[in-house]
């Protein structure tokens, strides 16, 4: 993986599956950590790749946070170096999966940290990781940006890219929408194969077809694949802050995607996709 301007560059030379999470408030009382292992172990067990799309803390037990209350402090977290604590816990649950972690990247619980501190918590993460493992952490506290994966044969020049665009996610819980009318907006302004999203805590894939001309002048279709990430902080709408909000139960499902790179029957190296449901 590499950063090239404003994407990052993942390149493969057999057959993958990427692993697509986002907000997993892993520091939160609602978030059950045995499940989430189970999602991270059997990534490793199969060699996937993980890709975060934000909200990998929660974050709200701050002294002037007025998001939560102290009761949905983790005991261990409440200390007086809370943040400390937290990254601490973090950085530990993760290590044993640096290798299968590609890229993780900022959300509103990440931003507002960002913001309230003037610091990057995704910073601070990748350095304890890295006193743990001495291996470095790709993050980005980027909320929006591409990803490319580029499919390249062994001794060979030739690849095909697919562009992921990533949003962490925009608006509130859409309770009547499930954020679905964002996809119609997005199509319209993004020019990506894939495009992921969070933040809602709702779960959808929406294939879209979209009309291209060949380089040969011949029309064709192209699917464009506009996915929903779900949640791992299980609230079923009755805690005080859901409740008050009129948030519906959070989905706790997320996607792989298998990428298999081939010669089409034109003779072209071209990478193809096909996602598939993961529940927690």
């Amino acid at each position: 993986m590499k950063k090239t301007n404003d994407c990052f560059d993942f390149y493969y030379t057999k057959n993958c599956t990427l692993r697509f999470l986002s907000d997993l408030h892993l520091d939160s009382h609602y978030t059950d950590l045995k499940k989430v292992k189970k999602l991270f172990d059997e990534a490793k067990e199969k060699d996937y790749k993980i890709v975060i799309i934000g909200d990998l803390f929660d974050v709200m037990g701050g002294k002037y946070d007025k998001r939560t209350i102290k009761g949905d402090i983790k005991k261990e977290h409440q200390e007086d170096n809370y943040l400390n604590k937290v990254i601490e816990d973090i950085a530990i649950f993760l290590s044993p999966y640096i290798d299968n972690i590609e890229l993780i990247t900022a959300g509103n619980h990440e931003k507002e940290i960002d913001k309230r501190f003037e610091c990057y918590l995704l910073e601070f993460l990748s350095l304890y990781i890295y006193r743990i493992t001495g291996k470095d952490l790709c993050w980005s506290s980027e909320y929006a940006g591409f990803i490319r994966i580029h499919g390249k044969r062994k001794n060979s020049h030739d690849s095909h890219v697919t562009k992921i665009f990533y949003n962490h996610g925009k608006d509130g819980n859409a309770t009547m929408s499930f954020g679905v009318l964002n996809v119609k907006r997005n199509a319209a302004m993004i020019d990506a194969d894939i495009l992921i999203s969070g933040h809602v805590h709702k779960n959808y894939s929406v294939p879209l077809n979209r009309l291209y001309l060949s380089q040969k002048g011949v029309i064709k279709v192209k699917e464009q694949l506009h996915l929903q990430l779900g949640t791992t902080k299980e609230s079923k709408g009755v805690d005080y802050f859901s409740a008050r909000k009129g948030f519906d139960p959070a989905s706790t499902s997320f996607y792989d995607i298998d990428f298999e790179f081939k010669n089409s029957s034109q003779g072209i190296y071209e990478n193809t996709f096909l996602e598939r449901r993961v529940k927690l």
